[in-house]
């Protein structure tokens, strides 16, 4: 009895360590892993106290940021086609990296193309939508994915806008670690009615009411929009936290998940082929992927330890 007594108050403690600090996957993702073997829970969740891997920033072959992103299965991350348009001819230059990791592991990825649905273009925002597919799986035993959404978008609803708070493209982001803001998503005819002599807003889209104080504001490109533990928009073309006058816009996944899913099952099938040769990781793209992880260890206020006995520090960026 007393062993079993003994057993039992290991097991309980074992449960709150890992409530307080979170769970850390065992394996890294591969392309065999089911998603529903590592879809994101929500806050406090799965990998605890954060946003989880599945948020993921895009950064061009010159270092800078370029797009925020969702990971949505082991070979796909999605994002908005405004955003990844501008370096599409240097995406063999770009890296992808997740925003929770383990100390030591090698946690990016080369993108290998991406698709955009026909009825898009530039600068519009009639399906803004980029289904981004990976030369291989992100790493890492922190990397999440998260779940289309599955609620309707209707005007009022408290949705939470996810991202680093940039002022623009060309800066390094005033928030230090991914975030998020509380928004309301406002009426779309008001929005059209705004943004009459800018340009037309679609049915694909939707808009939200961002704040009044810009260091508030939350509204980088293609960073994701969420409804409780659900991706459920992405950051559009127009809208800016320069001028919060103006509603954010964002790409509405419920008119875009057929499409979505469409690609995702091409991509598995081998219909839509990808790369026979896998590009090699370049110098470059090492070194930029070293520089961001550098910056990430000093100025990062968020450590927390593993539960696993092998386990490294936790930098949650």
């Amino acid at each position: 009895m007393a062993d079993l007594g003994l057993r039992l108050v290991l097991v309980l403690l074992l449960m709150q360590l890992t409530r307080l600090n979170g769970r850390i996957y065992p394996d890294r993702i591969s392309t065999d892993t089911k998603k529903e073997t590592r879809q994101w829970g929500g806050m406090m969740a799965n990998t605890g106290t954060n946003l989880g891997g599945w948020l993921l920033r895009i950064t061009s072959g010159f270092g800078n940021f370029a797009c925020g992103a969702a990971y949505y299965s082991p070979l796909i991350m999605l994002t908005s086609a405004n955003c990844i348009q501008p370096i599409r001819y240097s995406l063999e230059a770009a890296i992808v990296d997740v925003t929770a990791m383990c100390e030591r592991e090698d946690t990016y990825a080369v993108i290998d193309t991406f698709y955009s649905p026909p009825t898009f273009r530039v600068r519009q925002t009639e399906m803004d939508i980029a289904v981004v597919t990976l030369q291989e799986p992100l790493g890492g035993r922190l990397t999440e994915i998260i779940k289309l959404c599955s609620t309707p978008i209707k005007e009022g609803m408290s949705v939470d806008a996810v991202g680093w708070g940039f002022l623009g493209l060309n800066y390094w982001p005033r928030l230090q670690f991914a975030n998020t803001s509380s928004v309301v998503v406002g009426n779309l005819d008001s929005c059209r009615e705004q943004y009459k002599d800018i340009r037309n807003i679609t049915d694909s889209s939707f808009c939200v009411t961002l704040p009044a104080d810009k260091n508030d504001c939350i509204h980088d490109n293609g960073c994701p929009l969420i409804k409780e533990n659900e991706l459920c928009g992405i950051v559009s073309y127009g809208g800016s936290c320069l001028n919060t006058t103006y509603p954010g816009i964002y790409t509405d996944i419920n008119a875009v998940s057929d499409y979505i899913e469409r690609i995702e099952n091409d991509v598995v099938a081998g219909v839509l082929s990808r790369r026979r040769r896998r590009r090699r990781r370049s110098i470059h793209q090492k070194k930029m992927y070293h520089q961001i992880l550098k910056y990430a260890k000093q100025n990062t206020h968020n450590q927390c330890k593993c539960v696993e006995r092998s386990a490294h520090l936790l930098y949650i960026i």
